[in-house]
């Protein structure tokens, strides 16, 4: 069953890698794809609308009309749904198959994600996610993808699906919640009630599907309990580097890849190399090492290339370093929320030594 993963140009390339990654970590009958294309949604497609307090929090049901006052960017179900076909046809996609558009624009009915009733396309809402569940975006949006599917195979219409859905949450995937506050309850639990697993048997949905949706969810549901008991215990993740590109991965955060540039993985990888720091203006004396690190990442072929680039990053001149070590900051930033990236960045002020400023927990795999 292959699933085809694409964005609107508005929702970043780096985060949307991140929801791909994330839903390709859990093999099985779904799999995961992109082309790397994005939609572009017109201006004329989107319109303005405010929501009140209160009604930025509900998602409505499909006969409520939305009062409004929090400026809010909308576009229309039917649009969302017409860029997927848009993508079917100009990438000759079968029937059988779904497409997935990620998307940081709210919609018409406020919902977090739905499906279209005419064929096998899906939205899913990226943005709000810190908002309403306190959340990295990958874990819901991932959550999204995998349980809109399997609503998609056991429902015939939204009728169907609305005589099966729980009003009162009870930490189910078929909880509305209608208060889109309550949507933490169905992430923490990331569970699927007794009732909805004997509808799913009694409608004979592929098992291997249920399968893997109950893997993505369990994967899910202990990632997002370790961020947050981080906390309090403090107990830093374990990073591992990767094959001959140094792919820098968190196991216990379901491989979770920081996907930095060549040029910042060498910044990082000399640093780490370098536990008890190094000033900047003394970088220049390490041309050697860091070239070498370069050379063993870098995809150019062009040995002239490569030392010009490195000779920019660490000039004195060259403010190239400076600006690596802020980029570094941001990804590990996104990826792991601040006080956890804390452990990994490279800290220190710009007339000190910058190291990385804790490597308690750091499993060392680099190869020599």
């Amino acid at each position: 069953m292959n699933v085809h993963l694409i964005r609107s140009s508005e929702f970043d390339s780096n985060h949307f890698w991140e929801v791909l990654d994330l839903l390709q970590k859990f093999p099985g009958i779904m799999r995961f794809f992109t082309n790397e294309e994005h939609v572009l949604i017109a201006d004329e497609e989107i319109r303005q609308e405010k929501y009140d307090s209160e009604n930025f929090h509900v998602q409505k049901s499909l006969s409520m009309e939305m009062c409004s006052d929090k400026k809010v960017e909308v576009v229309k179900w039917e649009t969302f749904f017409g860029k997927c076909n848009d993508f079917r046809r100009k990438n000759d996609i079968g029937d059988e198959e779904f497409v997935v558009l990620l998307t940081d624009y709210s919609n018409d009915k406020n919902w977090f994600a739905a499906a279209d009733p005419n064929a096998r396309n899906l939205f899913v809402q990226t943005k709000y996610w810190d908002y309403f569940a306190g959340s990295d975006q990958r874990y819901p949006v991932a959550y999204h993808v995998v349980t809109v599917i399997l609503k998609k195979l056991m429902f015939r219409d939204y009728l169907d699906l609305n005589l099966h859905w729980h009003e009162k949450p009870v930490g189910c995937m078929m909880d509305f919640c209608r208060n889109k506050n309550e949507i933490s309850l169905k992430l923490r639990t990331a569970d699927i009630c007794p009732d909805c697993l004997k509808l799913i048997s009694e409608r004979k949905v592929d098992h291997t599907v249920v399968q893997q949706v109950f893997d993505v969810l369990d994967g899910i549901r202990t990632q997002m309990v370790y961020k947050e008991r981080f906390v309090i215990n403090r107990k830093a993740p374990l990073m591992v580097f990767e094959g001959r590109n140094q792919r820098i991965v968190f196991p216990e955060l379901g491989d979770l890849e920081i996907r930095l540039t060549p040029l910042e993985k060498t910044v990082y990888l000399f640093f780490y190399r370098h536990p008890e720091g190094v000033e900047l203006n003394c970088v220049q004396d390490h041309r050697a090492e860091i070239l070498n690190i370069y050379e063993s990442l870098s995809n150019a072929d062009n040995v002239k290339t490569m030392e010009a680039r490195i000779d920019d990053l660490i000039s004195p001149l060259s403010n190239s370093i400076s600006e690596k070590i802020s980029r570094i900051k941001r990804k590990f930033s996104e990826a792991l929320g601040e006080e956890m990236a804390n452990d990994f960045v490279i800290g220190g002020e710009n007339a000190e030594k910058r190291f990385i400023q804790d490597t308690k927990g750091i499993h060392n795999a680099l190869t020599s």
